[in-house]
């Protein structure tokens, strides 16, 4: 009951900040984000230990741009696919919205908030809290 409540109150949070969202904010996108959870029918995944993958967003003035998977070194650096996902982000009458247009099976991932270090994105009944990812430092 409890998980219930905490998850209708969450849902609530997040949907209300979508109206706040503005172009401007799009800015912070840019850079590399790890997942922190992921929420799925009322239930909240974490990963176990560090992420294998981070995602790598590059968004222009247009809010047009691409998304790449990137794995961290130890070097610091991050390696990356070949594979790149274009992007343009959409004003929708839901809020905004990542467009994969080009990609062979085009989707879309709702922006559900986005500030400086925190991104949440949903999609397929699935809400992913991103952090921004802290480069290695030896």
């Amino acid at each position: 009951m409890l998980k219930n409540s905490l998850f209708i109150l969450m849902v609530s949070l997040l949907l209300s900040t979508c109206a706040k969202i503005r172009d401007v904010d799009m800015d912070n996108l840019n850079g590399y984000w790890e997942i922190e959870s992921v929420q799925h029918k009322g239930e909240t995944f974490y990963p176990r230990g560090p992420s294998p993958s981070i995602d790598f967003y590059s968004i222009n003035k247009k809010l047009e741009g691409y998304k790449k998977k990137t794995t961290p070194s130890i070097a610091g650096k991050y390696l990356s696919t070949l594979d790149i996902a274009e992007l343009r982000i959409l004003l929708t009458n839901e809020g905004y919205v990542l467009d994969y247009y080009k990609a062979i099976n085009p989707w879309q991932e709702s922006l559900v908030s986005i500030n400086k270090n925190t991104l949440v994105l949903s999609h397929s009944g699935k809400t992913y809290q991103y952090k921004r990812h802290q480069k290695i430092e030896l």
